[in-house]
């Protein structure tokens, strides 16, 4: 209560069950092969759905950048953080033919 009325509600990232923090850095580290560090510094990645953006997004991360398709200095972070249509036209569509078929079960039906 007290947090609340200093704060103007729960920061995002408390509201987060221990079962989803857990899932999300599993996923983060089997699949991204990334530190606790990474999540400590962005910290809003453990609000997205694992299934339908955190998991997709790897995907797309892990095949540009082993195929030296990344431009400058591309992060999983700057990956996470693009709004989803911009990431889709920006890397799934640009990269189709380097790609192959991504699996992005959002919104890419309204390209």
């Amino acid at each position: 209560m007290i947090l609340s009325l200093y704060l103007g509600g729960c920061p995002p990232s408390l509201t987060i069950s221990a079962r989803k923090i857990k899932e999300v850095i599993e996923v983060l580290h089997r699949r991204a092969n990334v530190d606790t560090s990474f999540i400590v510094n962005h910290p809003l990645v453990l609000l997205s759905s694992v299934e339908n953006s955190l998991k997709p997004r790897i995907e797309i991360f892990n095949q540009l950048k082993s195929k030296n398709l990344l431009r400058r200095k591309t992060s999983l972070a700057t990956i996470c953080k693009l709004p989803e249509m911009k990431l889709i036209k920006r890397y799934a569509v640009s990269y189709s033919a380097q790609l192959g078929e991504v699996s992005f079960p959002l919104r890419a039906h309204s390209l």
